[in-house]
């Protein structure tokens, strides 16, 4: 979630500066969702950074650092935020997966709703992303 404060100032577009505002929001928002399942379960929600999300990350982070003119800066700025947000995507359907073989049907039920909330903001990533692996993790 730190990376998109980030992403947001890299971009020349107003529009597309208030949407990241927005996305940061909603980030927040599953943030808390989490912590709050955590605080359930004897787990705990402080855990390491994903090393495949760092590496996307670190990879994105190199690409915006040379210089590119605002429209490209604009287009590079949108897709790692769907990139970022299909990783997401894989990863709470796993976390799904997990919870629903786990016979913990509420908190399953509660990363299908961020899942579908990820899905509406982001509906291109279904074009981006492999469907075998959603569907083997439901």
């Amino acid at each position: 979630m730190s990376f998109l404060p980030e992403l947001q100032s890299r971009t020349a577009s107003r529009l597309l500066a208030t949407q990241i505002g927005e996305l940061i929001d909603f980030c927040r928002t599953r943030r808390n969702t989490l912590e709050l399942l955590a605080l359930e379960h004897p787990v705990s929600a402080a855990g390491d950074q994903c090393s495949e999300m760092a590496r996307l990350i670190q990879s994105q982070r190199q690409l915006l650092s040379g210089e590119v003119a605002s429209h490209l800066q604009n287009d590079f700025v949108s897709d790692i935020c769907e990139a970022v947000h299909c990783k997401l995507i894989q990863d709470y359907s796993l976390a799904r997966s997990f919870a629903s073989k786990l016979k913990f049907q509420e908190d399953a039920k509660k990363f299908d709703e961020v899942i579908d909330q990820l899905m509406t903001r982001f509906p291109r990533l279904w074009d981006r992303m492999d469907l075998g692996v959603l569907e083997s993790a439901a």
